[in-house]
């Protein structure tokens, strides 16, 4: 099998200096790559192109049209039997561009949303793709639902957390640090719900990085009266993100109710639940299997700041209890989410499905795999 990973991202600079300081963690595509093994293409040249103009409006209408005809070629030349698109933005159009006798994988994150759906199905690309990857269960039954595919045309797994990177070895937390939880991220957040829930909780404190690596979005805060108990800081880098966590109580992240992103903030809820954090998260169908209620942390309604709030309170004020919470998410992290399990299920998953498509076999039971995948 002669596969090629496209990953919609880019390496950090010094990546790989940095991951050998223990300053980063493992980036997934990378590991697969490996594992598979496969040939990658991303962001960073010469695999991405450099043309301008094309570059701006792709980043304006998030579709790799022009990335994807290139990629095309290249697969038709190198004769790879099986593509790996890592998102939505390259899975449409290479979905169009590619050979139909080429086996495609797509993994799909952004995927309820009205804009993607359409195209999907004005393109019929449910049909032109050989397997469908999301990342919950949630999605995979919906999905099944909105483009009429059989169960065996996709499969719902779990996402990963570096375990090696994001724990608190070695690091030492400040006894003398006034207490307060964090939160972070750009992607789908909800924001101005959780600072209206701080009105609602002057004894608390909070700490908010709204930044990302992927997203250019604004935060929804501008313009707000923002409180005295809410700080608006930046730490995007991931080893200051696991320093941040560490010293932090727990983790809250508000997303916005009507994204069609379902697992959107998984990485967050993820990174701090594997540090021992509980976190407080805005109930949707995905993200929900990323947190045991009640257990590694809360459920919450959706734009919903009185609910937001008691739920903030309920850990603040019963640092026993937070403790306790936290040490089930590290276990629950530890014993469903690390990315060796990822990369080891998902590899055998992309054989198996290519096996299949070969075979002509299309009982879901026959292309199951083991670690955390539902199908």
């Amino acid at each position: 099998m002669k596969a090629l990973i496209v990953a919609t991202s880019r390496k950090p600079k010094n990546f790989v200096q940095e991951l050998e300081a223990g300053e980063r963690y493992r980036i997934e595509y990378l590991e697969l790559t490996e594992k598979l093994p496969a040939q990658y293409l991303d962001y960073d040249p010469p695999g991405m192109h450099t043309h301008e103009l094309i570059r701006k409006l792709e980043e304006r209408v998030h579709a790799d049209f022009f990335w994807a005809w290139q990629i095309a070629r290249k697969v038709k030349r190198e004769k790879f039997d099986v593509v790996l698109s890592m998102s939505e933005r390259i899975a449409v159009p290479l979905g169009v561009m590619l050979d139909p006798g080429v086996k495609h994988v797509v993994i799909l994150l952004n995927t309820m949303e009205p804009k993607w759906l359409m195209a999907i199905r004005m393109l019929k690309l449910q049909h032109r793709w050989t397997h469908i990857i999301v990342y919950s269960r949630a999605e995979a039954e919906a999905l099944q639902a909105e483009l009429t595919i059989g169960p065996e045309k996709i499969s719902g797994i779990m996402n990963h957390v570096d375990l090696g990177f994001f724990n608190t070895d070695g690091i030492v937390v400040d006894a003398n640090q006034p207490p307060f939880f964090m939160s972070q991220g750009l992607a789908k957040r909800d924001y101005p719900t959780l600072i209206h829930a701080m009105e609602k909780l002057p004894h608390v404190t909070c700490k908010i990085s709204a930044v990302s690596a992927w997203d250019k979005f604004k935060a929804g805060y501008e313009g707000m009266d923002i409180p005295p108990n809410v700080h608006l800081e930046s730490f995007n880098h991931p080893f200051l993100i696991k320093q941040v966590t560490a010293q932090s109580r727990f983790v809250v992240i508000p997303l916005r109710p009507d994204t069609g992103m379902w697992t959107a903030g998984s990485t967050s809820v993820m990174q701090a639940q594997a540090m021992g954090k509980p976190v407080v998260v805005t109930r949707l169908p995905g993200i929900a299997e990323y947190v045991k209620d009640g257990e590694t942390g809360f459920l919450v309604k959706g734009n919903d700041p009185g609910a937001l709030a008691e739920a903030i309170d309920r850990l603040w004020m019963n640092p026993q209890r937070t403790a306790e919470m936290g040490k089930n998410a590290k276990q629950w992290m530890e014993e469903n989410f690390s990315l060796q399990t990822y990369v080891e299920g998902f590899s055998a998953l992309i054989r198996k499905i290519v096996e299949a498509e070969t075979q002509g076999v299309t009982s879901t039971t026959e292309i199951k795999t083991t670690p955390r995948v539902l199908t």
